[in-house]
C-alpha cells in the first residue's frame, strides 16, 4: 500500500515538474505578435479597379478599416489606396471634396 501511494505521489510531482516548464512559455507574449498588436487600425479608401474583362464599369471606392500593419505591407500592392477626407460634418469620407472656385479680380474702370 505504501508502494502505491509513494508511486503515486512520484507521478504527481513529474507531471507538476513537467507543468511548471511549459507554464513559462505559454505566459510569455510572442515579441513580435506584441509589437503587431500595438499597431492599431486606420482608414484608407480602398480603390477597387474595374475588370478589363467585363463590359460593365465595376470600379468603387470604399472606405475601410484595417491594420496599419497590413496596410503598409500591402501599400505596393494596391498603389491607388489613399487617406479619407473629413467632411463639413467631421466624419470621414472617401469623397473627394470640390475645390472651391477662385475668385477672379475685377479690373477697376479707370476715368
Amino acid at each position: 500500500m505504501k508502494t502505491t501511494f509513494t508511486i503515486a505521489a512520484i507521478a504527481m510531482f513529474a507531471v507538476i515538474l513537467g507543468m511548471s516548464a511549459f507554464a513559462p512559455a505559454m505566459a510569455a507574449p510572442n515579441d513580435n505578435a506584441n509589437d503587431k498588436a500595438k499597431a492599431g487600425k486606420i482608414s484608407i479608401c480602398h480603390v477597387e479597379l474595374d475588370d478589363p474583362e467585363t463590359p460593365e464599369d465595376e470600379s468603387s471606392v470604399d472606405l475601410i478599416t484595417v491594420s496599419a500593419n497590413s496596410a503598409h505591407a500591402n501599400s505596393d500592392k494596391h498603389p491607388d489606396d489613399y487617406e479619407p477626407f473629413t467632411d463639413a460634418n467631421g466624419e470621414l469620407t472617401c469623397d473627394v471634396p470640390e475645390e472651391p472656385e477662385p475668385e477672379v479680380p475685377v479690373p477697376e474702370e479707370t476715368a
